[in-house]
């Protein structure tokens, strides 16, 4: 095992870097280097039509984790609005832009959303956006995600959650 220097992992274990041949989950490789690529419209000015629309659903619940951050484009936004606001990712890549790019440092930490790295009740709210629920086969690790959010929120805290609904798209846009 080799451990990734001058990080600090906040899952509660080893930063295990895998090596060629090391099986892969998807979305450990679909959030690296390919994304910016793949989705170039997901940017800083689509991140502030969307708190524009509802970043007052927020109010006062503060502070704001921005759960599976990427790269900082949604905290970055909520920062400007004056919100006290946090990130975690799993993306090292993400990490990194969000930290360099954004000037984040300090305020985002690579971690799993099955074991986040916060104490109980540490958020008033969760924002989950760009479809980041769900990537797990196992339906025991995205209900872990939900306890998750559901621990680190504090008591009436609020989830903004953004989600597709890959049942009704199959049924209502592809041919039987």
């Amino acid at each position: 095992r080799s451990v990734r220097p001058g990080y600090h992992d906040r899952t509660g274990g080893d930063i295990v870097v895998k090596k060629p041949g090391d099986s892969v989950e998807w979305y450990e490789i679909a959030f690296d280097r390919m994304y910016p690529l793949l989705y170039p419209r997901r940017d800083r000015e689509e991140a502030e039509r969307v708190l524009d629309c509802f970043g007052d659903l927020l109010g006062d619940a503060e502070p704001v984790l921005d759960l599976a951050c990427g790269n900082g484009r949604y905290l970055a936004g909520l920062l400007k609005r004056k919100f006290t606001t946090f990130g975690v990712d799993l993306s090292w890549f993400m990490v990194e832009r969000a930290v360099g790019a954004r000037r984040l440092r300090g305020k985002v930490v690579r971690g799993d959303m099955r074991r986040l790295p916060f104490r109980d009740g540490s958020f008033g709210a969760v924002l989950n956006m760009f479809t980041s629920f769900g990537y797990f086969a196992v339906d025991m690790d995205n209900l872990r995600v939900l306890h998750e959010v559901s621990r680190t929120l504090r008591h009436g805290g609020l989830l903004l959650f953004d989600f597709v609904n890959a049942s009704w798209i199959r049924r209502q846009h592809l041919l039987d």
